[in-house]
């Protein structure tokens, strides 16, 4: 008779098997977030995208509006660093995946022109195995890092002009129902507003972070731009954004995930209690040369540039599913060398650096 033991062992082979080769679709598939050209292969209607902080993007057309305004804002340049794919669970109906990547992000007016950063997240991927597509992704940053992009990088009077830009220009069914119909009363309301609001710097309610998020959406379709109304505006679907925030704490890191989180920014050299590491490139010489909620560090040069190399697809970190596989382009401790993209100072700059306080 067959012992319970070697029992338990045949079904776990059993059940192993399957979830390779089910779950190997999900490496056919060759998931991509940099492709946007593939969205349409990659969701469907029913995929969903959450951000604690930002809310929850649904189908291809929503999720890619969201990832183009993390990977190629009109003001920032994004370019993968790192990347480490591994297999989580399978329940014969879906497999899930864990991502948890590093990129550099170079930003340009009307955000910080000049300032730069590495930034880790992580996330959740669940793939359907019958329709062979993404359903659900979970993306997480850690809080500190959220705070520094929307309280620092896009807190400028450029990028508010530029929301009440886009508004007046391509929205001019919202911009007709404001209180105020100046472009300098616009930007003055805006400026009024929290940048974030609560414990979790949330950016899905009355706040400067809404607004530049959906401001970048709206430039380019018309659906969101009552979400960058000051007055309560509905959208095309009836519902009414950038009003009160209502994040979805389902949405947050579990406990093991953030611990995992932790764990690889550890391993990229990366500020746990932070999530993000800023470059010493906006010269000073005083604290007042440098944005809101940064100092100047005179102990520290500002670099001469900083190097930027080409991003690739991903595909050979998921080709190996019980395995977990890190792609590095450009390891943290790499001297610098030139890149395609350089942020110069030229020969005569002063002697410190905007740094975190």
């Amino acid at each position: 008779m067959m012992s319970r033991a070697l029992r338990y062992a045949l079904l776990l082979l059993v059940k192993n098997a399957a979830a390779q080769q089910e779950c190997g679709g999900f490496v056919l598939l060759g998931f991509d977030l940099h492709d946007f050209s593939r969205y349409g292969e990659y969701f469907r209607n029913d995929s969903k995208m959450t951000l604690l902080q930002a809310g929850s993007y649904y189908g291809a057309d929503g999720i890619e509006e969201y990832m183009r305004f993390a990977f190629a804002s009109p003001f920032l340049d994004e370019d993968s660093i790192d990347q480490k794919y591994g297999p989580k669970a399978y329940d014969g109906v879906t497999c899930t995946f864990y991502r948890a990547a590093t990129a550099r992000l170079t930003f340009k007016a009307p955000a910080v022109a000049g300032a730069s950063l590495d930034v880790g997240s992580y996330s959740n991927i669940v793939y359907d195995i019958a329709g062979n597509y993404v359903k659900y992704v979970q993306i997480g940053f850690q809080k500190p890092y959220l705070e520094t992009f929307f309280g620092t990088m896009t807190n400028t009077n450029e990028m508010r002009a530029s929301i009440c830009e886009t508004m007046q220009s391509y929205c001019p069914a919202t911009w007709e129902k404001q209180a105020v119909q100046s472009k300098e009363a616009c930007t003055a309301r805006i400026a009024a507003l929290p940048i974030a609001e609560g414990a979790l710097a949330a950016v899905d309610g009355k706040s400067q972070g809404c607004r530049v998020l959906h401001g970048v959406f709206a430039a380019t379709n018309a659906f969101h731009c009552p979400h960058i109304s000051y007055e309560p505006e509905a959208d095309g679907k009836g519902d009414v954004k950038c009003q009160v925030s209502d994040p979805d704490l389902d949405a947050r890191l579990n406990d093991a995930d953030q611990a995992a989180f932790d764990s690889y920014l550890a391993s990229r050299n990366i500020p746990v209690d932070k999530g993000f590491v800023l470059h010493p490139t906006l010269p000073c010489a005083a604290n007042s040369d440098c944005p809101v909620g940064l100092i100047c560090d005179l102990s520290t040069p500002p670099a001469s540039h900083v190097p930027v190399v080409e991003g690739t697809t991903f595909d050979d970190a998921m080709r190996e599913l019980g395995s977990e596989i890190r792609v590095v382009m450009f390891p943290p401790s790499s001297p610098p060398t030139p890149g395609r993209r350089s942020v110069l100072f030229g020969s005569h700059h002063p002697s410190g650096s905007c740094a975190l306080p």
